[in-house]
């Protein structure tokens, strides 16, 4: 009775290759499933790659349509990523990619995912019922974090992130793609006035320079304005801006500063100081010195003198 007949041990052999095949096919599917989420991944930072962005920012669009919620679209560049790498290394820049990639992973909310894009470009998508100042939370909670972890002092210079966001009901009227044009089309416009910034803090400062190296030449509002091609008005408060001093009270420090190097060499009259540092008046030197310093030129030769 405990005979195994052939009939038994062919329905066996038939079990256990059906569970073999089963088991094969979960493990190509699980397989399959690892190899996709790999795709749509981004290695370095976690968050998905511009195909994963693709294919979920189509299905939270729609899914916005369909239940007639908002969409959020939020847009990140790394401004100066690419002066990172040139002056401190690939490494540095890996590390502040994954940090604004971070950021962007601790402000979503369980709708929402962030993906990485171009290198230096992220997104944050999401579908909900959003209050109207969504975008702007999120915008400041990412530079919240970033400020944080970013520090200025650690990486040589200051990390500038720049953001827009999209936050409406939308419908077919629209598509993604001009949605994702528009915020892009901002960030770009923030690109271009970070470059004229740039621009002019670069002349400000080769003016800056002449202004020190010869303080003793005729330098007024409307002339410098004129060199940098502005008008006064606005010249006078980038000037301000990019140096926190005006540029008069700059031309008065270089022009003190000169003085205090002539009256140490103690070789000059007052008059001939006072001509060298653009002063065409004696009595006006002495008493714009006295006002800066606190003493006279006189008492600061003595003083030197002294020391």
């Amino acid at each position: 009775q405990y005979s195994l007949d052939k009939q038994f041990l062919t329905w066996t052999e038939y079990v256990s290759s059906a569970l073999e095949t089963m088991r094969i096919r979960n493990y190509l599917k699980q397989f399959s499933g690892r190899i996709h989420l790999t795709a749509i991944r981004d290695p370095l930072t976690g968050i998905y790659n511009r195909r994963g962005f693709e294919e979920l920012s189509s299905e939270i669009y729609e899914q916005s349509i369909l239940h007639g919620e908002k969409f959020l679209l939020v847009a990140v560049d790394i401004y100066n990523l690419h002066e990172v790498n040139r002056k401190q290394g690939s490494s540095v820049g890996d590390k502040i990619l994954m940090t604004v990639a971070d950021a962007l992973s601790s402000s979503c909310l369980g709708n929402e995912i962030c993906c990485r894009c171009n290198g230096d470009h992220f997104y944050l998508i999401g579908s909900y019922s959003y209050r109207f100042d969504a975008g702007r939370t999120h915008i400041d909670a990412i530079q919240q974090y970033c400020n944080q972890h970013l520090e200025e002092r650690e990486f040589g210079l200051h990390v500038k992130l720049l953001m827009s966001y999209f936050c409406e009901k939308v419908n077919q009227t629209v598509s993604l793609a001009e949605l994702i044009a528009y915020v892009d089309h901002i960030i770009s416009q923030k690109q271009l006035e970070e470059e004229k910034q740039l621009a002019y803090w670069k002349n400000m400062n080769t003016l800056r320079q002449k202004i020190y190296s010869r303080p003793q030449e005729n330098w007024n509002i409307a002339d410098m304005a004129q060199m940098m091609l502005l008008s006064r008005a606005y010249f006078q408060r980038l000037y301000k801006q990019n140096f926190g001093v005006s540029a008069m009270s700059d031309v008065i420090a270089a022009r003190i500063a000169m003085a205090k190097k002539l009256l140490a060499n103690g070789q000059n009259t007052l008059s001939e100081i006072a001509e060298q540092c653009g002063y065409h008046s004696e009595i006006y030197f002495m008493q714009q010195f006295k006002k800066e310093t606190g003493m006279t030129p006189t008492q600061y030769r003595t003083k030197g003198n002294m020391e």
